[in-house]
């Protein structure tokens, strides 16, 4: 036993990454073969064994294909590579930690587990309220909320203090984090659904009525006691803005250049979409938003952000079940350490 620490592993054939290599192409022509050789067993086991679930998504790299439908103004989703697309015209979707779908049921089973409940029950068709854009926007929040706060202890720091360039170690990692969706409109879909309703609210009365446009004001007391709701005026309300959080204007720049330097064809609608996402400022002149035209586009957007939603869950919906349950396998608490062998069949 002190040689031999381990003898369990379990195998798995199943169909995980078509593009990844499989059993049957590893070992290839088996005619008069018994064995194979030392070389050929760590060749497989370089491409084939994990011993963690994090390797086994890192290794196998579940992925969903996308592309666009001109024809129809549809996505289109499927697990296999296309091959008669062009190649610039399919995006990957590495399904992976990071992926909101799989993020969200990790962290349910996770969760449920931590309470002692060994089954965690769950519709598919109800998904959609727990990958919503309100969803997205309170991660993004979260990431924002983190963002200004390193970048306002980096601000206060000397250059020469080392303690400045660890925390803009950290800022790059979440400026890479936020700028993940810069080049990929269905990412930035929510950010526009979330910023279209910000912009209607600002837009209107809030009570259903959208032709009474809102104009920011003060209370007042007249010279006789009379109260009064005067308008805040344009140009002293957006200075008072710019001027109340120095970090927040000097964090509109870093975005704008950040946005400008990683996204392959800038526009500047994304661009203050990216700006007013991660640095919101108040809306101070409300005769600028066309209500109509933002009703308009909250709804096509919503619409189109939940029909294709829809679609990735039905496509994606066996894959992720194999991944959930090779999560639960490789966190089965045994006494033995555990190696689990999967291959593509």
């Amino acid at each position: 036993m002190e040689i031999i620490e381990q003898t369990n592993r379990t195998i798995l054939f199943d169909e995980i990454n078509p593009e990844k290599l499989d059993l049957l192409t590893l070992v290839g022509d088996v005619k008069g073969l018994e064995s194979v050789d030392d070389d050929k067993v760590k060749e497989i086991n370089g491409h084939l064994l994990v011993k963690s679930f994090d390797e086994f998504l890192d290794k196998f790299a579940p992925t969903v294909y996308s592309f666009f439908n001109a024809a129809n103004q549809k996505v289109i989703y499927t697990l296999k590579k296309p091959e008669a697309i062009p190649a610039d015209c399919i995006q990957e979707i590495v399904i992976d930690q990071n992926n909101d779908f799989l993020k969200m049921l990790l962290t349910m089973i996770q969760t449920k587990r931590s309470q002692g409940i060994e089954n965690v029950d769950f519709k598919f068709d109800k998904i959609l309220d727990m990958i919503s854009p309100k969803k997205v926007m309170d991660d993004i929040r979260f990431v924002r909320k983190e963002i200004h706060y390193l970048y306002g202890e980096y601000e206060k720091l000397d250059e020469e203090d080392p303690l400045r360039l660890d925390i803009g170690d950290k800022l790059n990692v979440k400026f890479e984090e936020a700028s993940k969706s810069y080049n990929n409109i269905m990412a930035m879909l929510p950010l526009a659904i979330e910023d279209s309703k910000q912009r209607l609210l600002a837009g209107s009365t809030g009570d259903g009525d959208s032709s009474e446009k809102f104009v920011a004001g003060l209370l007042t007391m007249g010279d006789e006691g009379e109260l009064k709701i005067i308008e805040r005026p344009t140009s002293e309300s957006t200075a008072v803005a710019i001027a109340e959080d120095t970090t927040t204007n000097a964090l509109i720049e870093v975005f704008k250049e950040d946005y400008e330097n990683i996204t392959d064809n800038p526009t500047d609608y994304v661009a203050d979409l990216v700006v007013r996402t991660f640095c919101p400022l108040p809306v101070t002149n409300t005769t600028d938003i066309d209500v109509p035209k933002e009703v308009e586009k909250y709804n096509s957007y919503l619409e189109f952000y939940q029909e294709t939603k829809g679609d990735f869950i039905k496509v994606v919906k066996p894959l992720i079940e194999k991944i959930l349950g090779v999560f639960i396998l490789t966190n089965i608490n045994l006494k033995t350490k555990a190696w689990c062998l999967y291959a593509d069949m």
